[in-house]
């Protein structure tokens, strides 16, 4: 995830190195190797056995409860777990969620259905979080981006 971060300040926000928000970054770092990884990784086993690893119809419903229950739940979490470590105040962080949450969720559905539909029928499942995290640095770049856009007004030299 932090990479994502690091790709969306330098080539979205244009941040130089001196206005580089490491701690953000860090922040990112944090929660996908002790909360996004772990728990992808548990999910993808509770779904697998779950629902089998072959025949369309349970891929399929692999697909709809990872997109209906997991994805959003996860958003709404990992929303939650950033403004805190962005030591952000309760009001700051329902103010970011219900600022960027159904837009996230909805963008969501535009890309993560069809690559959990070739990720769970085409993928053996001790490489599918591996896969999912490959697509995801794109994903993460959009993240940091849509929510930390208020921080982006970046103060020039004049100011």
């Amino acid at each position: 995830m932090a990479l994502g971060d690091i790709t969306a300040q330098f080539m979205i926000e244009r941040r130089s190195l001196e206005q580089y928000q490491w701690r953000r970054s860090a922040n990112f770092f944090t929660i996908g190797t002790f909360m996004v990884g772990p728990c992808q990784k548990v999910w993808y086993y509770v779904l697998d056995k779950r629902f089998g690893s072959m025949g369309m119809k349970g891929i399929l419903k692999k697909v709809l409860v990872d997109q209906a229950v997991f994805a959003p739940t996860f958003m709404l979490v990992g929303l939650s777990v950033y403004g805190v470590l962005q030591r952000k105040s309760v009001d700051e962080i329902k103010s970011m969620i219900r600022r960027d949450y159904t837009d996230i969720v909805l963008t969501g559905w535009m890309v993560w259905p069809a690559v959990q539909l070739c990720n769970f029928s085409l993928v053996p499942l001790q490489h599918q979080v591996l896969v999912v995290q490959s697509i995801a640095l794109f994903w993460n770049t959009y993240l940091a981006w849509k929510i930390n856009r208020e921080s982006q007004k970046i103060p020039t030299h004049e100011q």
